[in-house]
């Protein structure tokens, strides 16, 4: 008797950045991509209260490219994938220009996952937005 042939596959885990645990895999994978390419950055950035404060609000990557830094959004469909998140996220990204105007560079840097469906994905979006800082 035959058995049937399974085909087993990796699952890509996440890690840590900067402490922290990655919050999503796409976001690991910019991680990683930033990582490879010498690129500064701060992960999981809280503006105006973060999370506690209503109007707060926390950016995935604040990416230092000298004078500015650029924000980077990675916006997986579980949280950002209804028409009405959408536009509560481009409301507070607006409210965010407007308070950091010349900190930052504008418009922030909004990937989905997928846009990050891959590692090779990542590193290519990354490499394009940000060259090479080592």
């Amino acid at each position: 008797m035959a058995f049937p042939k399974f085909r087993i596959e990796e699952k890509e885990e996440v890690g840590i950045i900067q402490g922290r645990r990655a919050a999503s895999l796409p976001e690991w994978r910019v991680a990683k991509a930033l990582w490879k390419i010498k690129v500064p950055f701060r992960y999981q950035v809280s503006f105006f209260g973060g999370r506690r404060l209503k109007g707060g609000q926390v950016v995935d990557f604040v990416v230092t490219q000298p004078p500015t830094d650029d924000l980077v959004f990675v916006d997986g469909e579980y949280w950002h994938g209804s028409a009405s998140q959408r536009e509560r996220d481009a409301f507070k990204r607006l409210m965010l220009q407007s308070k950091l105007a010349g900190r930052i560079n504008w418009p922030p840097i909004v990937w989905t996952g997928g846009d990050l469906a891959t590692q090779d994905q990542a590193d290519r979006l990354v490499l394009n937005a940000f060259g090479g800082g080592g």
